[in-house]
């Protein structure tokens, strides 16, 4: 989870099966005033029926038989560090920008958040355009969002000054965190770069968003684990390492979650 920040605050569950099904909400039910005594009409919330599949994720790394057996600290520890964070890395951008259905990734958040905000620049982003973003985002939702952003997203908003209230430094959206360990704030809402994110200068990738994370899900089916291959690679004088896991996201509620997404 260290690697990963989408897993920070997504809802899990664990797949005791290759698949499962979870609803998926497209509409809420009708809520309407009615006189004392008077008859109620039923309405039924929409949903629709989304699976968590088990997709497959490998990291296969090999090492000398000499370097093995030289080294005075624990090669095998060192790999497994490094394999859990190019995997962290790769889950991470699988949960934002993966393509979904019909293929071996999760389903993106940003990918499948309800409407995109376009920047007019394929290099820069807007006071305005992140404004948009945000309050196209409805405020049951906005109460637990979090951004997630790219780095040069994130450098270019918090560049962003204002003179609001005729102060001569100027405001910024972007406001540090008030105490060690609270995460930085655009707009009031906590706020985080990811790898996984599209680059601001990519002409129509997705740079980020705000979401409520507890909106997307995750389904576990194997945690990650290493798998030492001493006799695959012996012939050539070398150990192999494989490290794998098996997981799988999606977002729950499309309209929970709003994205930004660069120029084409």
């Amino acid at each position: 989870d260290q690697f990963n920040v989408v897993r920070q605050f997504e809802t899990s569950y664990p797949l005791g099966a290759h698949s499962h099904e979870i609803a998926v909400e497209t509409a809420l039910p009708t809520a309407s005033w009615v006189a004392e005594g008077a008859t109620t009409s039923a309405s039924e919330p929409t949903s629709a029926k989304k699976t968590l599949s088990a997709h497959k994720m490998t990291c296969l790394v090999k090492v000398s038989d000499e370097l093995m057996a030289d080294s005075r600290f624990p090669i095998q520890t060192m790999l497994a560090e490094q394999m859990g964070r190019a995997m962290g890395n790769k889950e991470e951008s699988g949960f934002l920008r993966g393509a979904g259905s019909g293929s071996n990734e999760p389903e993106g958040l940003l990918n499948n958040a309800t409407l995109a905000t376009t920047t007019a620049a394929n290099d820069a982003i807007t006071r305005a355009e992140v404004m948009d973003t945000y309050y196209a985002l409805p405020r049951q939702y906005r109460e637990n969002a979090k951004w997630i952003l790219s780095d040069d997203a994130l450098a270019a908003i918090r560049a962003i000054v204002t003179n609001d209230g005729g102060s001569a430094q100027g405001n910024t959206m972007w406001q540090a965190g008030l105490r060690e360990g609270e995460p930085d704030t655009i707009l009031g809402r906590p706020c985080y770069s990811s790898g996984g994110c599209g680059n601001l200068a990519d002409s129509g990738a997705f740079i980020g968003g705000i979401f409520d994370m507890g909106y997307y899900a995750i389904g576990d089916r194997q945690d990650f684990s290493v798998k030492r291959l001493e006799e695959l690679y012996a012939v050539d004088g070398l150990q192999g390492f494989l490290a794998s896991l098996r997981v799988d996201g999606l977002l729950t509620v499309a309209d929970s979650g709003r994205s930004i997404k660069s120029k084409a």
